[in-house]
């Protein structure tokens, strides 16, 4: 009971609040610009992306520490590891060795 009073209480009306002040505003003009849209998508793939997948872990995470199955955490977190740094070293080591294969030592 204590919790539909809260939302009564508090949500409806900010929510009422907050409609009345949005229409009193001024409509928000979208950009005409297409390179704003380019650099918008680059953003959202440069610095959301990785904290997505990091939330995403984090939540399988701690959603088997809650379920008390911690050793499949565990062990689920050192496959992943041990795969990624594996697909990190063979990256760098083809980086690398593709960049001295084309240095000319004559």
């Amino acid at each position: 009971m204590s919790l539909v009073c809260l939302w009564f209480g508090t949500s409806v009306p900010l929510v009422f609040v907050g409609s009345y002040l949005g229409f009193k505003r001024p409509a928000i003009e979208d950009q005409q610009n297409s390179r704003a849209d380019t650099r918008a998508g680059m953003v959202y793939d440069g610095s959301i992306l990785p904290f997505e997948a990091v939330f995403i872990e984090l939540s399988f995470i701690l959603t088997l520490i809650w379920l008390n199955q911690l050793c499949y955490a565990t062990s689920s977190c050192a496959v992943k590891t041990i795969i990624g740094g594996t697909i990190a070293f063979y990256a760098c080591f083809w980086f690398v060795w593709k960049i001295f294969s084309s240095v000319k030592t004559d």
